[in-house]
């Protein structure tokens, strides 16, 4: 009996122990996984904004070529909508090819909160947010002017000839936009700054980044990258924020056109 004993509690020993290295190995594997160094979080940047330009200056003199040979002006094609499309389509190439920021940003994408009724406050709770700081700061205090962008990415029939027209400008301005904007401020620049120092650090330059690239409404755009920061950061994925983000531009866009901005 003292041995059987003796023998069951070192079996217990030995498992717990085992247990205990099997986590320890899971932690370092997933420590290792989301770990990304600044060197690939630059030469991932830098080769976006390269290939980019490259793209840019590509499109444009094919553009100028076919004028020049065939008498076709294909310029008109360069607006926000497509322009934007492209921006996405060549973001999601890159994370594609250069699989160390492909492995760090899937990580937050969870879509099991979505199982979860929490989730749905969270983003209802963010619209509401949104909603108040396009109202009192750009309604009411006047503190930036989405007029422009509004007008730029406004369907008219100048621009726009076909219902197709309209469908190419929701996706891009509704959908496509968001995920690429969710995926490089929060996923990877916000997530990069959280793992490598703090959570506020991540929050703080993102949010800055993305107010400075808005800028018609460099304020307004803070505040909504704060918001959607914290959206990611309480629902623990990124799905919501990306979620809150395609609602908001949907409805913006849709608005806008009605209104005819």
């Amino acid at each position: 009996m003292v041995m059987g004993a003796f023998n069951k509690e070192q079996g217990g020993i030995f498992i717990q122990n085992a247990t205990s290295i099997t986590d320890k190995n899971s932690e370092n594997c997933n420590e290792i996984n989301s770990n990304l160094s600044w060197k690939q979080l630059l030469f991932f940047l830098l080769l976006y904004v390269g290939i980019i330009i490259g793209a840019c200056i590509i499109v444009i003199i094919s553009f100028v070529v076919i004028k020049v040979f065939t008498g076709k002006d294909l310029l008109f094609l360069l607006n926000d909508s497509n322009f934007l499309i492209l921006d996405a389509f060549l973001v999601l190439f890159i994370l594609k090819k250069y699989k160390p920021i492909l492995r760090f940003v899937t990580q937050s994408l969870d879509f099991t909160v979505l199982r979860v009724k929490k989730t749905y406050g969270i983003i209802l709770v963010g619209y509401i947010v949104l909603w108040a700081i396009q109202f009192i700061f750009i309604d009411y205090l006047h503190l930036g002017d989405a007029s422009n962008q509004a007008q730029q990415l406004r369907i008219n029939g100048s621009q726009f000839q076909s219902w197709f027209a309209y469908v190419i400008m929701y996706i891009s301005v509704g959908v496509i936009t968001p995920i690429k904007e969710e995926i490089l401020f929060r996923g990877l620049l916000s997530r990069f700054l959280e793992l490598k120092y703090r959570f506020w650090v991540g929050l703080a330059v993102s949010s800055l980044v993305f107010g400075l690239l808005h800028v018609d409404f460099p304020i307004v755009g803070l505040l909504m990258g704060i918001t959607l920061g914290l959206v990611f950061h309480f629902s623990g994925s990124l799905v919501p924020s990306i979620i809150l983000h395609i609602l908001w531009n949907i409805v913006g866009t849709v608005i806008n056109n009605i209104n005819g901005y």
